[in-house]
Parts: C-alpha cells; sequence; structure tokens
C-alpha cells in the first residue's frame, strides 16, 4: 500500500518579520515586493510595512516592486525603492546582495521560478533567497470556513502549505 503525502514537520509558530530582521542584520538586502500592495498604505500609516524594518538592521537595503504609485510615496520617504519587476533584474546588474527576501510575493506570480532564477543572478555566492509564503491551511483560514467565509486574496494565483 502506498501512502500519499507526508506528516507535516515543524510545529512551532514563529513571528515573520523576527525571522527576517535576524537573517537580514548586518547584510547587503534586496527585498522584492518591498509595498506589500495592496496593504501599503495601511501597513505604512501602521508601522508594520517590512522594509522599514528590513532596512533598520541591513548595511544597505534595496527594495524593489512593480506597484509605481506605492514606490513613488515610499520614495518620497527617502526609502531606496525601485520600479522593478522581479522577473527581470538586469537593471541591478553587478549589485549583488547577501540576502534576497521574497516575503509574501510568490504566490501572486504565474512563474516563481523565474523569479528566483533573476535573484541567483544578483545573490552574493554566499548568499541566500528567503521565500516565505502565507500558509494555505492556517488555522484562522480553516476556522473562517466553518462560518461561510473563504480566504482567498484576489491577487493570488497559487496557496502553499
Amino acid at each position: 500500500m502506498t501512502q500519499s503525502g507526508r506528516r507535516i514537520s515543524g510545529t512551532r509558530c514563529f513571528d515573520r518579520d523576527q525571522f527576517l530582521i535576524k537573517h537580514c542584520t548586518d547584510k547587503s538586502v534586496l527585498h522584492v515586493g518591498c509595498t506589500c500592495h495592496p496593504n501599503f498604505l495601511r501597513n505604512l500609516r501602521q508601522g508594520t510595512l517590512l522594509h522599514p524594518k528590513l532596512e533598520q538592521v541591513a548595511l544597505k537595503c534595496v527594495g524593489i516592486d512593480i506597484v509605481a504609485d506605492d514606490i513613488t510615496a515610499m520614495q518620497a520617504l527617502g526609502h531606496d525603492v525601485h520600479v522593478m519587476n522581479a522577473t527581470d533584474l538586469s537593471k541591478l546588474q553587478g549589485t549583488f546582495f547577501d540576502v534576497i527576501v521574497l516575503a509574501d510575493i510568490i504566490e501572486h506570480v504565474t512563474n516563481p521560478g523565474a523569479i528566483i532564477n533573476e535573484a541567483i543572478k544578483v545573490m552574493n555566492p554566499t548568499g541566500e533567497i528567503i521565500v516565505t509564503v502565507p500558509n494555505a491551511f492556517g488555522l484562522i483560514r480553516i476556522i473562517k470556513l466553518f462560518f461561510r467565509h473563504e480566504q482567498v486574496h484576489p491577487d493570488h494565483v497559487a496557496y502553499y502549505s
């Protein structure tokens, strides 16, 4: 008899931002999807936007996103951010990063491999790419189902567990 699937390992929950801050401290960082669109303004007002947190601990922190209005607003606040599609990082050619952060973005794209391949081109030889995703089977998502509410982000094209 064949068994499908596998047992889920790692039962601890952890704070995504604290994990990323720890890994980006004293490093050069490329933050892909730095505006957290469509939640940019809300996160900025609440002080929960990830990019400024990374800037505080990184030696250098560059952000990119495809949402021009949000990038313009961040630039006006003094952030080193640029309008750029993560599937073409040729504008960064010759710049290399210790850490490339893909925080909650690959579920928005149809070809996450293309983004990872581009990231490798601007990563230091000893660098790392950190990918985070919302958990498709998170407890809050499942509880909402009992109340006939499916928590689906309109921009997601995939979910990961």
